[in-house]
């Protein structure tokens, strides 16, 4: 992995957005991905370099991970098959694929497998730089449509929480007020009755439960 290259300077006139993830780069020619990354750096992107597929899917684990510039030929790990397990692991990273080959149709194996989108080499910067913006808004795009779903699912199980302990609700205040009266009876009849005690107990737990219950019904509508 390429942290620092001391062969690279930032530019004075230019600035770095803090605020911007980083991008990973996975690329066998270390000149190309080590000139790539300074632009990007240079523009407030940071980027992560790795020269092998095998390093790169180490970085999966990040949670602020959100794109991938990933090359198709290289030694070990094909690209197409780094797709695959990062697909496979992390389905919300968006992978922009780089090659050097007028073969489109391995471009086209690879869209197929879930890349985003795929530049050719050598690459225009400024087309680069589109591509990345398009793949931060689809990763956006994506986390919207998981939170829409996630409040969706809320609003669903609110709806029916309120619906159980409204229907609930009706015959626990019934119980309880049979209970109450249950209680009332049992102290007006005769205390020489040998299920007295027992009657008034009996009483008494019906009324405690039910009480129980309606505090427990009354969480679910708040």
């Amino acid at each position: 992995m390429r942290e620092q290259d001391e062969g690279y300077a930032i530019p004075s006139g230019e600035t770095r957005q803090s605020d911007h993830p980083p991008v990973v780069l996975v690329d066998d020619e270390s000149a190309f991905a080590d000139a790539l990354a300074f632009r990007l750096e240079a523009r407030g992107i940071p980027v992560r370099v790795y020269y092998r597929g095998e390093e790169a899917l180490a970085s999966l684990d990040s949670p602020e991970l959100e794109v991938v510039l990933l090359d198709l030929q290289m030694p070990g790990l094909h690209g197409l098959e780094v797709l695959s397990r990062i697909k496979a692991r992390r389905p919300d990273v968006e992978v922009v694929l780089l090659t050097g080959s007028a073969d489109f149709s391995v471009a086209a194996r690879g869209m197929r497998r879930g890349a985003g989108d795929y530049l050719l080499k050598p690459v225009s910067f400024a087309l680069l730089l589109e591509s990345l913006e398009k793949a931060r808004k689809r990763v956006l795009e994506h986390k919207e449509r998981i939170r829409a779903a996630e409040a969706g699912r809320l609003m669903a199980l609110g709806s029916l929480a309120a619906g159980v302990g409204h229907e609930i609700n009706n015959p626990l205040q019934v119980i309880i007020q049979c209970a109450e009266w249950l209680q009332e009876l049992a102290e007006d009849a005769e205390k020489g009755r040998p299920d007295y005690a027992d009657m008034v107990k009996t009483a008494g737990v019906i009324h405690k439960q039910a009480l129980k219950a309606g505090a427990i019904t009354s969480q679910l509508l708040d």
